[in-house]
This record gives structure tokens, C-alpha cells and sequence, in this order.
């Protein structure tokens, strides 16, 4: 008999064939019995799927290879829906625009910054700092971001590693009667 392609017959170092030692993995794994359970189910057991009860100590359950221990829980359930924004503190004379416009606002999802609103400046032609985003919500290295604003132009804003927010330039005749942060998405990790 020629066997072509893979030989699921094939002999493990268990002297097993493959597929039987497969099937008895998934067979014999537990569920939920430990924090290295192959299977989780979803609950707030310690040893379930998100949101559980657990921490990532090293003790109730296993630690999580290359970060500090914490003793977080998921019984918020925090997704993208429900995580708050927070009120974006603007400077130097920087206003929300109002009339209906979105107010400036930023939150964090994962690893990822999300800002938004729409902000004036009385002085149209102002340009520098005007706002700063906190510990924790800063990119790693300066990032400019292209966006638009007033009298149908653009403007192009930076933020650097010490969260620093910043109108650079106005672009095509735009102005600071309005500029939208709308656009503004970053990681804190990349």
C-alpha cells in the first residue's frame, strides 16, 4: 500500500498514531478545572473566560508571560461600546466649537486612542499646543495627523510622546474657526 501526503498513521513519540493522539487531547482536556485548561467556558468562574472573576497573579491564575502581576477583573465588561470618554482639558484659548458639533473627548480601547470633537480659536490663525493627553494615553513617538478645518481647508496636528497636542500648520486656506480631532487614532504600543 503507497500512502501520498500526510500519513495520519504516523507514530508519535507517544507510539501512538497521530490522529488517536489528537482525539484523546481534546477528550481528556479539562474545562474550566485550571487556570491551563485547554477549554474555557464563559463566566465569572476563576478559571472561565473573560469576564471572570480572576486576576493574573501568578496565583489564582497563571501570570501573564511578560507583564507585571495585577489583580484587574473583567466584571465590567469593558468593550468598545461602553468604554467612557473623557473630557479632553483644551489650553491656550482653544474652545469646543458648540452648535452641535461633537465636544473634545478622548478614551482608550486596548492599546488604541481615540480622540474626537470639534475645537475654535478665537485668534483664527493660532497655531500651537492645545491640549495634553495623559500618562497612559500617549504615543511613542510623535505622530501628525491631517484634518479638516474651517474655510474648507485642512490643518495638520502632532502629538508627541509626552502626550503634547499640538496645530502645526493650517493647510489650502484653513483656518482655527474650526478644526475637527475626529481623525485622531493611535496605538500606545506601535
Amino acid at each position: 500500500m503507497t500512502i501520498t501526503g500526510p500519513n495520519p498513521f504516523r507514530q508519535t513519540d507517544t507510539g501512538k498514531p497521530q490522529a488517536r493522539t489528537v482525539q484523546e487531547f481534546h477528550t481528556n482536556a479539562d474545562t474550566d478545572g485550571s487556570p491551563k485548561a485547554l477549554h474555557h467556558t464563559l463566566g465569572p468562574g476563576a478559571n472561565q473566560a473573560a469576564a471572570g472573576n480572576h486576576s493574573h497573579d501568578g496565583g489564582s491564575s497563571t501570570a501573564l508571560s511578560g507583564f507585571a502581576t495585577s489583580t484587574h477583573n473583567h466584571d465590567t465588561n469593558y468593550m468598545k461600546s461602553n468604554v467612557p470618554w473623557i473630557t479632553l482639558p483644551l489650553s491656550g484659548s482653544w474652545t469646543d466649537f458648540g452648535s452641535g458639533f461633537l465636544t473634545c473627548r478622548y478614551r482608550i480601547v486596548g492599546d488604541l486612542v481615540m480622540v474626537l470633537g470639534e475645537m475654535k480659536h478665537a485668534t483664527t490663525t493660532t497655531t500651537g499646543t492645545f491640549a495634553t493627553l495623559p500618562t497612559g494615553y500617549r504615543p511613542p513617538a510623535t505622530l501628525e495627523f491631517m484634518t479638516v478645518a474651517a474655510a474648507g481647508g485642512w490643518a495638520q496636528i502632532r502629538v508627541d510622546s509626552a502626550g503634547v497636542m499640538s496645530l502645526a500648520a493650517y493647510r489650502g486656506g484653513g483656518n482655527g474657526g474650526s478644526v475637527s480631532l475626529s481623525p485622531i487614532t493611535f496605538s500606545i504600543l506601535a
